[in-house]
């Protein structure tokens, strides 16, 4: 458990709240609802980062920012004025306490119920602990996934302290702090991918039968459980599975692979001091297996699933992976 009070909530309330969260936010914000959250960089009018939040529509005419380390308020303060936008920018009296870990969402459904099982990554509901207006969001900075409990009422800071403890001890629950030590060994170099929030779409072998595309469609989900499972928490929109021929080949040391036009990609090894060795990391903690080659994309083109992207040049990683779900 981690106090993470610092992270303000700046408050977009009426008509414009969704217009100005989609000038603000450097991502689509279509199909935004109540309850489901999105990761939203901010940047200024030269694209440069200038924020991270995760946003939250809370109401129909309400968005709320939860910021990292910069005041957020005056620059959409400053945002709506120029613009004549009919919203009101507040910072709320609302502080996160975090409670990340294998056994947060253990903790979590003993305070508040089976229902916190069903939240998706980025989800959130309002409810109440006893008497303690909260809402609870699934996110966080553990690999092992974890949720964020946002206090309404700052005069029951230490009340909710206290519940959470208690809720914890049978799991061992500890005050924290983020762990960067722990996440490179895991493999979450600090980075926006291990925020989750991600959008995925699965292509599988046109020669897969019935029952392998199913069981397929299952692992890449994180739906059968095992190494995959993590996806289940780190995918919060799928895009859909399609069948269609998958063509994997390797160059010497570059691995290519094919999706019809949809998918050309390709990685190679990076060169080390020695260019007879690869550069690998070895024996972690990481979820996709224990040995890393570190390497970069040769290829990476993308048409598929309404989506356009190129990862030609950026880092990349090879890695025996684990594919099976647990008997």
């Amino acid at each position: 458990m981690w106090d993470v009070g610092v992270e303000r909530q700046v408050s977009l309330k009426g008509p414009d709240a969704l217009e100005i969260a989609r000038q603000l936010a450097g991502r689509n914000l279509d199909g935004l609802t109540i309850g489901q959250g999105k990761y939203a960089p901010l940047c200024d009018f030269n694209g440069r980062l200038i924020n991270d939040p995760v946003l939250l529509q809370v109401a129909e005419d309400e968005i709320w920012l939860s910021i990292a380390d910069s005041d957020i308020s005056l620059w959409a303060t400053a945002f709506a004025g120029a613009c004549a936008m009919d919203v009101q920018v507040t910072e709320l009296d609302v502080s996160p306490l975090a409670v990340q870990g294998p056994k947060a969402q253990l903790v979590l459904a003993d305070l508040f119920g089976e229902w916190i099982h069903d939240l998706r990554y980025f989800g959130f509901r309002q409810t109440m602990l006893g008497s303690i207006p909260v809402v609870v969001a699934r996110s966080g900075w553990s690999k092992q996934g974890g949720y964020e409990i946002y206090l309404m009422d700052s005069a029951s800071g230490t009340l909710l302290w206290d519940r959470v403890k208690e809720a914890g001890a049978p799991y061992g629950i500890g005050p924290g702090t983020p762990n960067y030590i722990e996440r490179v060994e895991s493999g979450l170099i600090p980075g926006r991918m291990s925020r989750g929030d991600w959008k995925a779409g699965t292509f599988i072998d046109e020669r897969a039968d019935e029952r392998a595309y199913e069981g397929l469609a299952q692992i890449f989900k994180g739906e059968a459980g095992g190494t995959t499972r993590l996806f289940s928490m780190l995918i919060s929109e799928d895009l859909g599975v399609e069948s269609a021929p998958v063509k994997f080949e390797r160059n010497e040391d570059e691995r290519l692979l094919t999706v019809e036009k949809k998918i050309v990609g390709g990685v190679s090894p990076i060169q080390g001091t020695d260019a007879s060795k690869e550069v690998t990391v070895n024996n972690t903690g990481y979820w996709m297996g224990p040995d890393i080659t570190v390497a970069q994309a040769t290829k990476g083109r993308v048409r598929a699933f309404g989506r356009v992207w190129d990862f030609e040049g950026r880092s990349a990683e090879i890695c025996q992976i684990n594919w099976n779900a647990p008997h």
